[in-house]
């Protein structure tokens, strides 16, 4: 008599358990129920967090290169605001930078937008990710602000900590505007822009 009354036990409450937590978990300890629809986690709440708001400053440098002379490079700071869910960020970001290889009356300040897409870029840990935005800067010479604008494209990686998070992004800039300002002050055409960012930011 004891027997079955105990494998009818195991089988009951095996069949709470399966109830309970049924199907099979993701690599945070997550699960959707069938019965719901919604998300349910067994790990800790960080590890089954799928949004992020990051605060933080940015080292930013700009190359500028030309058909038939070096490049032209800038490097400075900004601050960056990026909002996230699961496999989407948008971010915006403000940058102020000095001229590195020649005139240092020369610099460029201004704002960029864009969104990031990636497998899990708003969780924990390290994740690559593509991105597309658009950019408004001023390129300042002495008497003059000259006004740049355009499409960038690029890709990075992101490495969020619980409280923290540390990213790298290298970014394609459309040169068109550029290469006008720069004609327009006498020089040669400009073929390429690119970006580079590290940035550290508080998680929330």
């Amino acid at each position: 008599m004891k027997k079955p009354a105990l494998f009818f036990g195991c089988l009951l409450l095996s069949t709470v358990s399966a109830w309970a937590s049924p199907g099979a978990v993701d690599r945070y300890g997550c699960h959707r129920d069938p019965s719901t629809g919604d998300r349910h986690c067994h790990g800790s709440p960080e590890e089954a967090k799928r949004t992020h708001v990051l605060m933080g400053v940015i080292s930013t440098t700009d190359a500028w290169f030309y058909d038939d002379g070096p490049a032209n490079v800038f490097s400075g700071i900004g601050a960056q605001l990026e909002v996230g869910r699961e496999h989407i960020a948008g971010y915006g970001a403000y940058h102020y930078e000095w001229h590195l290889t020649g005139s240092s009356d020369f610099s460029v300040r201004g704002w960029d937008i864009g969104l990031k897409a990636g497998p899990d870029i708003a969780k924990l840990g390290l994740h690559p990710f593509v991105l597309a935005g658009y950019y408004n800067f001023t390129f300042e010479v002495p008497g003059q602000l000259l006004p740049y604008s355009g499409l960038q494209y690029g890709a990075g990686l992101i490495w969020n900590h619980p409280s923290s998070a540390m990213e790298l992004k290298l970014v394609y800039r459309d040169p068109a505007d550029v290469e006008a300002n720069w004609q327009l002050l006498g020089y040669s055409g400009v073929t390429a822009t690119l970006n580079a960012q590290v940035g550290y930011h508080f998680r929330f």
